[in-house]
C-alpha cells in the first residue's frame, strides 16, 4: 500500500512539476497510445513482409521539419546519422552505446545482487531478524541520503565523467570487502543479535556502497546518452532500461544460488562461505 502510494505522489509530482522537453510537434496524446501501438504493430508487420530496402524507409521525423541539433558537438558522431530512422540493430551497431549498455546492465545485475545477497548474509550467518536488517538498512540509508550528491558533485568536478564510473565501480567493489570483517568482529556475539561495531560496520559499508554506485550510475546515464544524437535517446533509453529489467531480475536469482552454495553446502566453514560471497561480488565489481 505505501509502495502504491509513493508511486501515485511521484507521477503528479512528475505531471505538476517535471517540464516536458520533447518538441511540442512531437507530442502526442494519451489517448492515442490504443492506435500508436497498433500502427506501430502494424508497420512492423510491414517491414518485415515486404522487399523496401531499408535504405527507402522514411525516418521517424520528416527532414523538412526537424532540425538538425546535433550540430558541432564532442560526441564524435557524424552529422548524417541524426538523419537516419533510429532501430535497435542501429543502435546496437554502434560500439559506444553497446559498450556502454553491456557496462550498464552489468552493474545493474550486480547491485540487485548485493540487495538480495546481504540480507540473506544476516540471516544464514547472523540470525538476524527482518527487523534487525531493516535497523542496519535505515541506517545506510540516512548516512547515503545527504552525502550522495556531495560526493559525486565533488568526483565529477574534480575528476571528470568517464574516471567517476571507474571510481564508481571500483569503490563500490573495494567497500564491499569490509563486510567479511563483521565475522570477525561478531565472533563472540551470540546468534540473533549484532555488537554495535558490527552493525556500525554494516551500516558505513552499506552506505559508502550506495555512494558509489550512485556516482557510476549517474555518470552512465549521462554517458550513454553522449553516445547517440539527441532525437535518438529516448529509443536508446528504452533500450537501456529493457536491458537492465532483464539483467536486474537475473542479480536476485544468482545471489539466491551464491548464498545458499557458500553457506548451506557444506564445502566451506561458516566464516570462509561469508568471505567468499562478498569476494565474488567485489570479483564482478572489479570485472
Amino acid at each position: 500500500i505505501v509502495a502504491a502510494i509513493l508511486c501515485f505522489v511521484t507521477a503528479a509530482a512528475l505531471h505538476f512539476h517535471v517540464p516536458e522537453t520533447l518538441a511540442p510537434e512531437r507530442c502526442r496524446q494519451l489517448s492515442l497510445i490504443p492506435y500508436n501501438a497498433f500502427q506501430c504493430f502494424k508497420q512492423s508487420l510491414l517491414r518485415r513482409y515486404t522487399t523496401t530496402s531499408p535504405t527507402e524507409r522514411l525516418p521517424i521525423v520528416d527532414r523538412n521539419t526537424r532540425q538538425d541539433r546535433c550540430g558541432t558537438n564532442n560526441y564524435s558522431l557524424i552529422a548524417e546519422d541524426s538523419e537516419k530512422g533510429v532501430t535497435i540493430r542501429s543502435l546496437w551497431s554502434r560500439a559506444d552505446t553497446r559498450r556502454h549498455m553491456c557496462f550498464y546492465w552489468m552493474f545493474g545485475f550486480l547491485v540487485y545482487a548485493i540487495d538480495e545477497g546481504f540480507p540473506l548474509f544476516c540471516i544464514g550467518i547472523f540470525g538476524l531478524s527482518e527487523a534487525q536488517i531493516g535497523r542496519v538498512l535505515a541506517i545506510s540509508g540516512l548516512l547515503y541520503v545527504p552525502s550522495q550528491y556531495i560526493v559525486y558533485s565533488f568526483v565529477v568536478d574534480r575528476f571528470g565523467l568517464y574516471p567517476s564510473m571507474s571510481l564508481g565501480s571500483f569503490g563500490g567493489a573495494s567497500v564491499l570487502l569490509f563486510i567479511p570483517l563483521g565475522l570477525l568482529l561478531n565472533s563472540h556475539q551470540g546468534l540473533h543479535s549484532l555488537r554495535w561495531d558490527t552493525f556500525c560496520l554494516f551500516a558505513i559499508v552499506l552506505a559508502a556502497m550506495r555512494t558509489f554506485e550512485m556516482t557510476f550510475l549517474s555518470s552512465m546515464a549521462v554517458g550513454l546518452n553522449r553516445t547517440v544524437p539527441p532525437e535518438h535517446r529516448a529509443t536508446m533509453n528504452g533500450l537501456s532500461t529493457f536491458g537492465a529489467s532483464i539483467s536486474q531480475s537475473l542479480g536476485p536469482i544468482f545471489a539466491g544460488l551464491l548464498v545458499s552454495f557458500c553457506l548451506s553446502s557444506g564445502l566451506f566453514a561458516q566464516w570462509l562461505g561469508g568471505t567468499l560471497i562478498f569476494g565474488i561480488f567485489s570479483a564482478v565489481g572489479f570485472f
